[in-house]
């Protein structure tokens, strides 16, 4: 089984790029023959697409580069200091 026979969409994160490439006109005549939409957008806008569609049940598939650069929010740091302090104890953590 391969992508083109279960999938619906393929959500495309271009890593920390705002402005999305062209995508070779090959690979857009392919998914269309096929029907399956293509989203392009950065990898955090990719993952949080990718996974409500996945809630929705959808038909999906994903390739994601990496972002060049990663902004951690304020629920990363707290989590991560109880995860220092779990492991290490109770301390400054990190």
């Amino acid at each position: 089984m391969t992508v083109c026979e279960f999938s619906d969409i393929l959500v495309l994160g271009i890593g920390d790029v705002r402005n999305s490439p062209k995508l070779n006109k090959c690979v857009h005549s392919f998914m269309a023959n096929h029907r399956i939409s293509i989203e392009v957008l950065t990898t955090q806008q990719a993952c949080a697409t990718f996974n409500f569609l996945n809630s929705e049940s959808r038909y999906i598939a994903g390739a994601l580069i990496p972002p060049l650069t990663l902004q951690p929010t304020e629920d990363d740091v707290i989590m991560s200091k109880k995860r220092y302090n779990m492991l290490y104890g109770s301390g400054e953590g990190l």
